[in-house]
């Protein structure tokens, strides 16, 4: 039976995907320790593992060496946890290992935890997104070296039979992140007292187009510029092209018409989302979260190519013309019809955390667990 579980993150979209899950696992009674790296240790990026910290977690820290250059500080974070999370997971007792996505440090993570037997599970895997450049080679990987999947999609739990994994191992749960909507108490406005009507903009690096990253920001707050709405801009991921658009974006909030977040907790962002016109960039929030809150959504560049979308988010490229089109048409009343409608067909979902902490508690780590076979 197992009694403890480790879970990873190194961002604040990974830890909104896992927190519902470590509160379902606290509730069966099993013991859950984060083990912390990456963006959650960085001052100057928001420091969030407040939030892991308010939430009332175990966690422990992974240290990073850090290196002026994006790509090779990347490198440099899973060397770091290659050192360290071995260790960790040993001295604490990890018996089974949960990680999230597509990051590369979950990849380390996952063969930290394979080479001292730590049980490995995976959710989102099956999904793709191959406009992100390394990003499905990353997921494919860690389906390789995990031990059960906990995909969100019918079609996510095809992809990972296609790529031979056993029935037995594959749960389709669903979108965990969806969980802390419930959680949102709608005082966000009034504790930063946001200008209205506004916009969000969260948009990321994109690793094949890594040198343009500032020049397509650029693009998209100039369309936004085109209409009478306030800016809320959320700074991006450490992904390559991150430091120059973060530099773009700063001096930007010097103006007016501009608010900038470095970093929000979970339930804030929801009623900062639910509460604007629409939201844009590149963000898997466009595709995921944004429908369900009945949010329009305007996703751009190739970022998200690959994943299943709903009709309440428009797709573009980051061409400023192009853009302002997409913007008017998603302020219209008939697009907003539209996402009312995506919103009302997506209501009635179980709760994947459940699920997902239902079937960890029921494993058997016996030797047939572990030894992985083609299927």
């Amino acid at each position: 039976m197992i009694k403890r579980v480790g879970i990873f993150s190194s961002t604040r979209a990974d830890y909104s995907y896992l927190k519902p899950v470590a509160k379902a696992l606290q509730q069966l009674k099993i013991k859950v320790v984060f083990f912390i790296t990456g963006l959650h240790l960085r001052q100057d990026r928001g420091n969030s593992i407040k939030y892991i910290q308010s939430d009332g977690f175990v966690f422990y820290t992974i240290t990073n060496q850090l290196h002026t250059d994006e790509a090779i500080n990347q490198a440099g974070i899973n060397g770091d946890i290659l050192k360290q999370l071995p260790m960790l997971l040993s001295e604490k007792k990890i018996q089974f290992l949960l990680l999230l996505g597509d990051r590369s440090e979950i990849l380390t993570a996952a063969l930290s935890a394979m080479h001292i037997n730590v049980a490995i599970g995976h959710i989102h895997g099956g999904d793709l997104s191959y406009g992100g450049g390394i990003d499905d080679s990353i997921r494919h990987a860690v389906t390789k070296l995990a031990h059960v999947h906990f995909p969100a999609s019918n079609d996510s739990a095809r992809r990972l039979l296609r790529l031979q994994e056993a029935p037995w191992r594959i749960i389709k749960a669903g979108e965990t992140s969806l969980e802390n909507i419930k959680q949102s108490d709608n005082t966000f406005l009034q504790r930063f007292n946001l200008p209205q009507p506004y916009a969000v903009l969260l948009q990321h690096g994109e690793a094949l187009q890594a040198d343009k990253s500032v020049e397509q920001f650029k693009s998209v707050y100039t369309a936004l510029c085109s209409f009478d709405l306030h800016k809320v801009v959320i700074l991006p991921n450490d992904d390559p092209g991150a430091k120059k658009m973060i530099a773009f974006i700063k001096s930007q909030s010097k103006t007016s018409a501009t608010t900038v977040f470095n970093t929000l907790a979970t339930a804030d962002f929801f009623d900062l989302l639910k509460n604007s016109k629409f939201l844009i960039g590149n963000s898997s929030s466009a595709i995921i979260e944004a429908p369900y809150l009945g949010v329009p959504a305007i996703n751009l560049g190739i970022r998200q190519q690959g994943r299943k979308t709903y009709v309440s988010t428009l797709h573009g490229d980051f061409n400023t013309a192009n853009i302002v089109e997409l913007i008017a048409e998603v302020l219209t009343n008939r697009h907003k019809l539209k996402t009312r409608a995506v919103a009302k067909r997506l209501s009635n979902r179980p709760l994947a955390s459940k699920i997902i902490a239902q079937h960890i508690k029921s494993l058997r780590l016996d030797k047939s667990f572990f030894q992985k076979v083609m299927s």
